[in-house]
């Protein structure tokens, strides 16, 4: 009787301690004390104005209502987080063991408020938690988290303003409960919609089993499709994801990636992306760009300060003026062409324009956040002129980019540049050095129905400097110079074509009317300084003429001044010819024959080394090992040369000896 009057006992006694811990733990004593301890680890109050109720098992489960935490005192919400009831489920023996398993968390209608004030300030920086973060703590495992009707809304005071609306769903496979995200508002101005359904949130903790994600979002014009499986997607590891991206243009995308990309006409691409050691990497891209088309390979590193990207890309068909935004250029809007309504305002206003140099200001500062290498080659070039392929190599970094190689294969030749741009330099810094190697001339002119038998082979150098944040200043500061050799040819159809006008009669002047002038070979040097290009030897040899060009090209106003002036071997033949004059601007030129047309500084042919002439024999030769040397075809002009010169030194001894 004594063993059973002890037990019940003991049993009352462990009934009432339960009873007055059950009221203990569950009165408003409790739940204060409980928000003022939260409050004082995180400098942020909490209240708790509903009821914490427990309901007593081995899985004892707690509930507590309406919960509140106050936001930073600057914001126009006075609560950061809102949740009607918290549902918490503790496995005890699980605890006694020393592992904290939840089983089950329940949020009913949460409100989370999340908002930047600048770069380093926002509401949701905690010193204690992130203190806590990098200890070791007990790890928490929990089992299945479940939301019901959540919200979160995302402010940045410039020009962003997101709420998204969360939710979880159980499915039929192991009653998993999915996530559900729909959000609406505005991103950087534009328009913002997004569309994500995932796995279990508690999936993302652990890598037992791939994660399905699945993504639409759009903002503005830019729609981003996503879709794959992740092991880690919290950690961004063991990540495969299939992507397609669309927009009216690449710049757009800037708004939502903070990686400064170009402007350029719109595009659609689509990838494999995959998390690699350090970074991702992108496989099987393709797409185009405008009329362009792109594939290959490209890869993100996330090592350094900087992400570095680095690609090699190839294309069957580039549209060089896709890429004229870049520039400042609007790109080609005429039928067939793809451009954006924004491009299309900017191709109008160009047009309207008076000049023919955009001033379009060039963004070069993005230059200052890119780290890129990438190599991109191209069998075929949409344009104007006839180019059969392409070779570039592209870096940029701190600012700084070089463009070396650029190489094109231009009619049957290539022209091969290196460009030089430091961005960091105020106001940018540009060098550019070109070589024009065995152009056949006939084949460019031939695209605009122009006699193929008009021009002959082109070699050529130059070199020049700019300074500027634009085209038109750039070339507004040119310094450098040109120098062109060409053979073969005939002159008359030549200029006749390149004029665009119906000279008529006024060209008899200038030519015989029954005769077409072959050309034996011609050279210009053009100096280059402050934009002004004066054209300090242009020499055009024929059988029976030679041609001598003098005048400017100011590149600042975009004026041109130019006179051709015959110069007859025989001047019983052609004494009628009289000057060209070409003057005007890059726009609206106008070609004056006659005696009305002045030649100013023309220039004697003494003057002219032959040096010049000779450096530019190996760059028309199609092959090193060319059988037929160019400098047959200029041999004419190389002694005309040495005989004026002799005569210019005969005349000085002359006069020297009066």
């Amino acid at each position: 009787m004594k063993i059973l009057k002890f037990i019940v006992i003991a049993l009352l006694i462990v009934a009432i301690l339960l009873i007055v811990g059950h009221f203990a733990l569950t009165s408003k004593w409790s739940r204060d004390l409980l928000a003022h301890h939260i409050s004082a680890r995180i400098d942020r109050t909490l209240t708790i104005n509903g009821d914490l109720t427990i309901e007593w098992s081995m899985v004892p489960r707690l509930r507590i209502r309406h919960i509140r935490l106050a936001n930073v005192p600057s914001s126009q919400f006075p609560y950061m987080a809102t949740v009607d009831e918290l549902g918490v489920n503790l496995d005890v023996l699980e605890i006694l063991k020393g592992h904290i398993v939840i089983p089950d968390v329940i949020l009913i209608q949460p409100k989370l408020v999340l908002e930047k004030y600048s770069t380093t300030e926002n509401n949701w920086d905690f010193p204690f938690l992130d203190q806590q973060s990098k200890k070791d703590p007990m790890p928490v495992n929990v089992e299945r988290l479940r939301i019901e009707t959540g919200t979160v809304l995302f402010r940045d005071r410039k020009d962003t303003a997101i709420e998204a609306h969360i939710e979880t769903r159980e499915t039929l496979q192991h009653g998993a409960d999915n996530l559900h995200v729909k959000a609406t508002g505005v991103i950087k101005g534009d328009q913002f919609n997004l569309t994500l359904n995932s796995g279990p949130l508690v999936a993302l903790r652990a890598a037992k089993q791939e994660f399905p994600l699945s993504a639409a979002l759009q903002a503005g014009s830019t729609i981003i499709k996503v879709a794959g499986t992740a092991l880690q997607p919290l950690k961004l590891k063991d990540m495969n994801l299939e992507f397609a991206v669309s927009g009216s243009s690449p710049a757009h995308l800037s708004n939502i990636s903070g990686i400064p990309l170009p402007d350029l006409p719109p595009y659609r691409v689509r990838g494999n992306l995959n998390d690699r050691d350090k970074g991702w990497e992108i496989t099987n891209f393709s797409g185009t760009i405008g009329d362009s088309d792109l594939k290959g390979k490209i890869s993100i590193d996330l090592a350094g300060k900087q992400p570095f990207v680095k690609a090699d890309l190839l294309s069957k068909k580039i549209d060089l003026d896709d890429f004229g935004p870049m520039l400042g250029l609007a790109p080609d809007t005429r039928p067939g062409e793809t451009a954006s309504p924004a491009q299309k305002r900017e191709a109008r206003k160009q047009a309207a324009s008076k000049n023919a140099i955009p001033d379009k200001p060039i963004d070069f500062k993005k230059l200052e956040n890119l780290h890129v290498d990438i190599k991109f080659t191209s069998s075929a070039i949409q344009t104007d002129l006839p180019i059969d392929n392409l070779k570039m190599h592209l870096v940029i970094q701190n600012g700084h980019l070089k463009l070396s190689p650029l190489d094109f294969g231009v009619a049957h030749g290539r022209i091969l540049s290196h460009v030089d741009i430091d961005a960091s330099a105020q106001p940018v810094q540009t060098k550019i050095e070109t070589e024009i190697h065995h152009l056949r001339l006939k084949e460019i002119l031939k695209r605009w129905d122009i006699s193929s038998q008009s021009a002959g082979i082109i070699g050529g150098k130059a070199i020049y400097w700019l300074k500027g944040n634009s085209l038109a200043t750039m070339f507004s500061s040119a310094d450098g110079g040109m120098l062109m050799l060409m053979t073969g040819g005939k002159l008359d159809d030549l200029l006749v074509e390149l004029s665009g006008l119906d000279l008529g009669e006024a060209l008899v002047a200038l030519f015989d009317k029954e005769s077409n002038t072959e050309i034996n070979c011609a050279f210009v040097d053009l100096p280059t300084k402050n934009g002004l290009i004066t054209i300090g030897k242009l020499l055009i040899d024929t059988e029976d003429t030679i041609f001598i060009g003098s005048g400017s090209i100011n590149l600042r106003q975009e004026q041109l001044d130019m006179v051709i002036d015959p110069h007859p071997k025989d001047l019983s033949i052609f004494s009628a010819r009289a000057p060209l004059h070409i003057e005007g601007t890059f726009k609206e030129p106008t070609f004056t024959p006659g005696a009305t047309a002045i030649v100013r500084g023309a220039v004697s042919l003494a003057l002219l080394p032959t040096a010049p002439v000779v450096s530019l024999y190996a760059l028309m030769q199609k092959e090193k090992n060319d059988k037929h040397p160019i400098n047959a075809h200029c041999a004419t002009l190389e002694k005309h040369v040495k005989d004026e010169s002799l005569k210019d030194k005969g005349k000085d001894k002359k006069e020297h000896k009066k």
